[in-house]
């Protein structure tokens, strides 16, 4: 499902050919930041009880199970755990760091009792293992790892891992998520996905630490483009404020038995945007539009030899959850 667009039919379609000066010229109209505009609340909310634990601040949602031990809190939901742990000091390389807690945390299954999981692990599966960079909503680094498991005898299991591990102020958080099947809410597109929301730093906070609420918006300036199927789309987030997105939709037909004729339609869109922590809002010029706020993530996707940067951000599109991908050019 693609994301909900705001695109407009403008006569003046050199506007779409012309996006990488929209930084410059301001193709599309003028605007600049927030001003003094009044941002929405944010759609879609988050759902869940506000839960504190050490450095950790989280919404959990009603249908998962919050348990504090003395080193560890974990949340329960049907397909998956979530365990959160005390900080330890940040690595340089956080990536290499987490990798090295996964390897030690599950070689151990008895914390994972009760899941279904299976028994002893072989580590060597998790070497180089898909993984993501970015920052969260409140400035800080974090790397973000999942990996599938071997058993003992070297078979896979399907049991699935994920770590996000966040550098707070040289303080790693260290967040461990099991799946003891292929599919569940660290990996699935659940409706509500309440999981991916948490695991993209989108729900979890740490209140003691008020780090950089610009980070976020200031690596959204600059050119953006995706596809899917015939669809192209396009934005620009100028440092200005401004923000112009385009979209083309390209059909074929068969006018004649020997001829194919190809039908390019194209939209073009402007509206002001500002952000703040990982909240994007935008402002339509155009009559009628309401300003939106949603929530936002960049990150790059690490692994073999491909290192490409995403933005993402989620909206409500009837009961699901949607995302949208793009990559930064």
């Amino acid at each position: 499902m693609t994301a909900q667009r705001r695109p407009r039919l403008d006569a003046h379609r050199h506007c779409a050919v012309l996006l990488g000066l929209a930084l410059a010229t301001g193709c599309g109209g003028g605007g600049g930041g927030g001003g003094s505009r009044v941002a929405p609340p944010p759609t879609p909310e988050i759902p869940g009880t506000l839960q504190t634990w050490d450095m950790y601040q989280v919404m959990v949602p009603s249908s998962v199970t919050a348990t504090a031990s003395a080193d560890h809190a974990t949340l329960d939901a049907a397909t998956c755990r979530i365990t959160l742990w005390p900080a330890t000091p940040s690595q340089s390389d956080l990536a290499g760091q987490a990798l090295n807690i996964l390897e030690q945390t599950f070689k151990d299954p008895s914390r994972w009792s009760g899941m279904g999981g299976a028994s002893g692990l072989d580590a060597s599966v998790l070497d180089d293992p898909l993984h993501f960079e970015g920052i969260t909503g409140q400035g800080f680094r974090y790397v973000d790892l999942t990996a599938e498991l071997k058993n003992t005898s070297g078979q896979w299991s399907g049991e699935i891992v994920r770590i996000q591990l966040t550098d707070v102020d040289g303080q790693a958080a260290t967040v461990l998520g099991y799946q003891p099947r292929i599919q569940g809410c660290l990996t699935e597109p659940l409706v509500p996905n309440m999981y991916e929301w948490f695991y993209v730093s989108l729900s979890m906070t740490f209140p003691g630490h008020p780090g950089d609420p610009t980070a976020l918006g200031k690596k959204l300036v600059g050119s953006w483009a995706g596809a899917g199927g015939s669809v192209g789309f396009a934005d620009v987030y100028a440092a200005n404020g401004q923000h112009i997105n385009a979209m083309s939709n390209t059909t074929y037909s068969l006018p004649t038995p020997t001829e194919i004729l190809e039908t390019t339609s194209s939209w073009v869109g402007s509206d002001a945007w500002a952000a703040k922590g990982n909240l994007l809002t935008t402002w339509p010029k155009e009559a009628g539009l309401a300003p939106q706020t949603h929530y936002f993530q960049i990150y790059k996707a690490i692994g073999g030899s491909f290192h490409w940067t995403y933005e993402r951000w989620l909206d409500q599109c009837g009961p699901d959850i949607c995302g949208l991908y793009e990559n930064k050019t």
